[in-house]
This record gives structure tokens, C-alpha cells and sequence, in this order.
């Protein structure tokens, strides 16, 4: 997989954007920035600072998988390009920069004429609706000399703007924004475009958000799935009405990306069903890579009932392990595992639940856990579904058949 050098103006973000030609993986946020966060980006624009790197994905037409358009953008329209990171910052830009936002961005220019340099108090923000009742046009702005960030980025409409200047400013003005203010002249956003066929390889993708993005969101093995599912089922949504309906994932603080257990609980039982069939077995475990190579049917078929054993998993470890908070778990493993033994199509043996309390409170203490009537005591060891060397299928036939001691 490829990972090209690619880049564009401000302008031509925001041409593209218009246009149709650049949108964004369904599985993406909402633009969340707050006015403020957009005023400290113009900043480093308006300085022509660093703002980090975008990470780009070259689609055909159709994409890959579920797109939409940017905030307050038009509809994609064929687009080539799906931005993987940077959605915050370009849509800050496109907001500001192309007049899409609630509110209006301007440099107050008679302070960075006064002081010689521009402050963060400079570049400032006021809701659009007043802004224009204030300064209705170019001519009113240029008297009280401030001027939008748009003005600013548009030789045209800055030309303009001083032309309503007395012509002894003028050229102080034109020199005071090439010193103080270059990212509004000029400003290339840097970027790195993913090849076409990294689409087949949505593992990779994640990989290598992650690795360029540190300090950023992480691309989640959940949005992956969001997308690669859409439109026959929007996972996203599936997830928010569980969270909605079953208060117990409140209460043990599950977000909106920890939809990843039920699917981790899926591709463990479809592991296991694939094993006993005895055929190709292409779900290897529950790793996150594990996790994307699901076939779609089972995923939409499974996740109701994944739902369910989730939710019976955590009623149980609070009701009966007296963990209320997910914190309080031993290991991150352990819901997993219960949510396969209390699973809807398990029918548990008698005396199971009691055993299983047992061995529950055996992890819990770390003690080593022993049938009564067995004289041998043996320590079952767990490894964490993130390892490589997981060992989930000896548990499952342990807990169901008896305290029979197994190599794990």
C-alpha cells in the first residue's frame, strides 16, 4: 500500500469542496470545534504555522463505502478524495474562510497597525447575524479597519477593501498583512493521499490514521465497520439505540466506539463456528483486524443477540460480582468471556451459575481455582483478547462441561 505526497491551497479546499469533489467516510464525527478552536487555527494560518497534516483516500465513483458531505457543505458529487484526518481543521477552514459559519472571523487591523505584530486577541470572532448589522459592507469595515478572514484570502475583495482606505494607508496596509498575516496570502496545506486499492484493506487504513494521526482521534475498528456495513445496516445507529434502551451501559461508561465488544463477541462465536465446521477459518480471533474480515450477514444476523449478551454479561458482573464500574473488572477479557457463556442460545448446565461465580471470584483474587471433589487445585491462566496468544476456545468448553483441567 502506498502512501502519496498530495496537498492544495485554502482556496482550492474550499473549491473542491464546493464542488463535491472531497467528503468524508460516514464513520467520521461531527464537526465539534467550538469558535474559539477555529479562531486559534486561523491564527496559525494567518501566521503560516504548521497545522498538521491531512491524511487523504483516493475512491472511484462509486466509493468504496458510505460517504457524506462535509458541514454545511453540498452534497458529494463524484468526489475523489475522502479525508481519514483533518476533518476538524478543514472544516474550520471551510467554515470561516468560505462564509458557512454562524459565526463571522475578522482581524481587527487598526490593533496589529498599533502594535506592530499581530496578538491571538487580534484575529476575533463575533456571531454572523450581528457582525452584519454592524459592518453591512466592505466600505463600513474598511473605515473601522477590520476585515473578514475571507477578505483577507481574496485579492480581489482586498483590493476592494482598500480602495475605501485614504491613500496614504494603503500601501502601510498592504505591508503589514505580508509581514503580519502571510498564511492569507498563501497558505498549502499539506497532505498524504492513501492509493485506491487501500480500500480492500481497511486494517491497514486504521494502521496508518493512527500512526500518523498520535495526538489526534483514533480511527476506530467500530467506524470501520460503521462504513463497511452501510447502507444494509447502520451500525452507528444500531449502537446508539443499545445504549439507549439498556442503562446498564451508562452506568459502566461504554461511548460510542464501544460498539467493538459486541462485534469482538460476534467474531469469537463465528471463530468457534468455523473452527467446528471444519472448513477455511477466516475469522482468526477477536483482534481488531480479527474483528473486519466478519462477512456483513453474520454481523447483521448476530448483533441483536451480541446486544443481549453484553448486556446480561455486565447485569451479571454488577449484580452478582459486585463490579460496578468497568474499572473494577480483573481483566478486560472477562466480559468477554461472560458474554459468551450467558449468551441467549447457551442453556447453561445446572449448577453453572454457582461455578461460575466461582471461578469469577477465583480471577478476582487471583487464587487458584479448584473443584471440591478434585483433589488436584490447577490455575487457569488468561490472556488479554489484545495478546496474540489468546486462548478463548479452552474457556467456553470448560465453563459448559465441568471443572476439567485443560492446557490453555
Amino acid at each position: 500500500m502506498r502512501l502519496d505526497p498530495d496537498g492544495f491551497s485554502i482556496k482550492e479546499l474550499i473549491e473542491r469542496i464546493d464542488n463535491g469533489k472531497i467528503a468524508l467516510p460516514e464513520f467520521q464525527r461531527d464537526f465539534e470545534w467550538k469558535p474559539r478552536e477555529v479562531a486559534e487555527l486561523l491564527l496559525s494560518v494567518a501566521r503560516k504555522w504548521p497545522i498538521g497534516s491531512f491524511l487523504l483516500l483516493e475512491i472511484d465513483d462509486p466509493p468504496p463505502f458510505a460517504i457524506r458531505a462535509l458541514a454545511e457543505a453540498p452534497e458529494p458529487s463524484s468526489p475523489d478524495r475522502l479525508i481519514l484526518d483533518g476533518q476538524q481543521r478543514s472544516t474550520a477552514i471551510y467554515h470561516a474562510f468560505g462564509e458557512h459559519s454562524k459565526e463571522t472571523y475578522y482581524v481587527n487591523l487598526a490593533n496589529v497597525l498599533k502594535d506592530g505584530s499581530l496578538d491571538d486577541d487580534d484575529l476575533r470572532f463575533e456571531k454572523a447575524s450581528k457582525f452584519a448589522r454592524q459592518f453591512p459592507n466592505l466600505k463600513s469595515m474598511a473605515e473601522a479597519r477590520i476585515a473578514k478572514v475571507s477578505t483577507l484570502l481574496d485579492p480581489v475583495e482586498w483590493q476592494q477593501w482598500l480602495n475605501y482606505l485614504p491613500e496614504d494607508e494603503r500601501n502601510a496596509m498592504v505591508s503589514l498583512k505580508e509581514a503580519e498575516l502571510p498564511g492569507f496570502s498563501s497558505f498549502d496545506i499539506p497532505a498524504h493521499r492513501l492509493e485506491k486499492r487501500a480500500k480492500d484493506n481497511l486494517a491497514a487504513v486504521a494502521k496508518i490514521f493512527e500512526t500518523i494521526n498520535r495526538t489526534g482521534r483514533r480511527l476506530a475498528t467500530f467506524d470501520l465497520m460503521v462504513a463497511r456495513l452501510y447502507p444494509d445496516m447502520y451500525l452507528k445507529k444500531e449502537w446508539d439505540s443499545a445504549r439507549a434502551d439498556f442503562t446498564v451501559f451508562s452506568d459502566f461508561e461504554f461511548d460510542e466506539d464501544d460498539g467493538i465488544e459486541v462485534l469482538k463477541l460476534i467474531a469469537l462465536r463465528e471463530h468457534l463456528r468455523q473452527k467446528a465446521a471444519g472448513g477455511p477459518v477466516t475469522v482468526k480471533g477477536v483482534r481488531e483486524g480479527d474483528v473486519l474480515e466478519l462477512p456483513r450477514d453474520v454481523v447483521m444476523k448476530e448483533w441483536p443477540l451480541g446486544v443481549r449478551a453484553v448486556v446480561a454479561a455486565l447485569e451479571w458482573v454488577r449484580d452478582v460480582g459486585g463490579a460496578i464500574r468497568r474499572v473494577l473488572l480483573p481483566a478486560p477479557a472477562l466480559l468477554l468471556v461472560l458474554s459468551d457463556v450467558l449468551h441467549p442460545e447457551v442453556n447453561l448446565r445446572d449448577g453453572m451459575e454457582a461455578d461460575l461465580e466461582r471461578w469469577f471470584r477465583a480471577r478476582c483474587s487471583g487464587k487458584t481455582m479448584h473443584r471440591e471433589r478434585t483433589p488436584r487445585p490447577w490455575r487457569m491462566r488468561w490472556r488479554s483478547v489484545h495478546g496474540k496468544r489468546i486462548r478463548l476456545r479452552c474457556l467456553r468448553p470448560f465453563l459448559r462441561s465441568g471443572w476439567t483441567p485443560m492446557s490453555c
